[in-house]
């Protein structure tokens, strides 16, 4: 009854359930977690750690017992055990001899062995009934490509090795993300709104991060490239280290990648008698997909801005934001709460000042802001090697193919006729369509 479980625990059948369930989740999950907001609980939970561990365990188990296997040259059975197909044996009458047929099929690579005799990393000779069985010898096996079979254990060992990485960084890594307008610094980590933490995950020595630089590039019209220049400072030492879309920075081990952006606006707002209630950048966010924010004034009403963006002449770079004809704008709505509601409406442009009801609205200038997702994935070259050792086990087991062939010969007439079963691992019909056009043409090509 122990082994009994034990095998079905770690059985092909199990992995593949596994892979089902988890993939259905997964999916499942992908569409919920816009509905939660909280990816960390659809995909953090320790059940769900425990679901992948078990699946890599399964593949790994199977991986090398078919490798022992194969080792062994006991390949994946006999060909002729329950779930297998059996072997077809055909008959051919043909003109070319013993000798012109076994030499025709190794100048195509094909190595001949005695069925009785172990070939190393195959071993999947026929075991059958009645005659078959009783060649004792005289029936012969031409293998190609025996080593085929190693690309499947090398595949299966590379998901193992892929699923090892997500599981070190799930539990050494951290992910979040922080927002650092540009000619600002923060404080890493304490700054940073942590989304995910493995347990054992450590922060190196505090350090500040600023974002010394920040632009947008268009082409026709279309945003073409956002990069930025984080400056890495710790006492005296600073790093800077450019960053792109699909081109994170790299420092102590963490990533920094770009995920979104938006405008700092500079405004000053003074009242009628000339005091100055707001002297400041205003990081305007994102709302529906417009550049719309809200923000309080001293005196308990607040003001809604929305950034009315400049066409490409007016974002080139930093120089370009304060003068220009492609003028950014603010479109700036004063409100009390209550049923007072909106008090004054208006729009000033980049460079200019105008009266808004009871307030003097002065927007000089304006930058961006960066939103950063900051990663530590320790695993990851764990999952660039496993990715390497899949694509190298099935291009090995796609372009090489086993194929294998069972010869036996009796003289009949002055011909000989030739008793023959052909198998590849994929597409045997045209193996066998290739062994009968060599024994009818005499050896010719297979």
């Amino acid at each position: 009854m122990k082994n009994r479980v034990i095998k079905m625990l770690v059985s092909s059948r199990t992995a593949l359930g596994l892979m089902s369930g988890i993939l259905c989740y997964i999916i499942a999950a992908v569409y919920l977690s816009p509905l939660t907001g909280d990816g960390q609980s659809l995909f953090g939970g320790w059940w769900f750690a425990a679901a992948l561990s078990w699946l890599a365990l399964n593949i790994m188990v199977c991986s090398v017992r078919r490798a022992s296997r194969l080792y062994g040259g006991r390949g994946g059975g006999s060909e002729t055990r329950h779930g297998k197909r059996p072997l077809n044996i055909n008959e051919t009458l043909t003109g070319s001899g013993p000798g012109e047929i076994e030499a025709g099929l190794r100048r195509k690579g094909f190595k001949l062995h005695p069925v009785g005799e172990r070939v190393q990393a195959d071993g999947e000779w026929a075991q059958a009934d009645g005659e078959w069985a009783q060649a004792n010898g005289e029936w012969l096996q031409a293998v190609k490509n025996p080593f085929s079979p190693w690309g499947s254990v090398v595949f299966h060992l590379g998901l193992t090795v892929i699923l090892a990485g997500f599981g070190v960084s799930s539990i050494f890594g951290m992910s979040g993300d922080v927002m650092i307008p540009e000619g600002v610094a923060v404080r890493f980590p304490d700054d940073l709104s942590i989304t995910a933490q493995g347990p054992f995950y450590s922060a190196a020595e505090p350090y500040l991060v600023g974002l010394r630089e920040f632009t947008v590039s268009e082409v026709d019209g279309e945003i073409s490239q956002v990069r930025g220049i984080l400056d890495f400072m710790l006492g005296d030492y600073r790093n800077p280290y450019p960053t792109e879309i699909n081109k994170p920075a790299r420092h102590d081990g963490h990533y920094w990648r770009i995920k979104d952006y938006g405008y700092s606006a500079h405004l000053i707002i003074r009242d009628k008698s000339g005091n100055t209630v707001i002297d400041d950048y205003a990081n305007i966010g994102k709302t529906g997909g417009r550049h719309h924010d809200e923000f309080p004034l001293p005196d308990g009403s607040s003001f809604t801005i929305d950034f009315l963006e400049p066409d490409s002449a007016g974002r080139a770079g930093q120089a370009d934001r304060q003068a220009g004809t492609a003028r950014a704008a603010l479109r700036i709505v004063f409100a009390q709460p209550g049923e007072a509601g909106v008090l004054a409406a208006g729009t000033v442009h980049r460079g200019a000042e105008g009266d808004i009801g009871d307030y003097r609205v002065s927007f000089p200038e304006y930058r961006y802001w960066g939103l950063f997702d900051v990663s530590k994935d320790p695993g990851e070259p764990l999952v660039y090697l496993g990715g390497l050792m899949a694509a190298a086990g099935l291009a090995w087991r796609g372009c090489f193919i086993r194929k294998r062939v069972w010869l036996r010969f009796a003289a009949e007439s002055g011909d000989t006729l030739v008793y023959w079963s052909a198998r590849a691992d994929y597409f045997s019909r045209l193996l066998e369509n290739e062994v009968r056009e060599l024994l009818d043409d005499k050896g010719g090509n297979a």
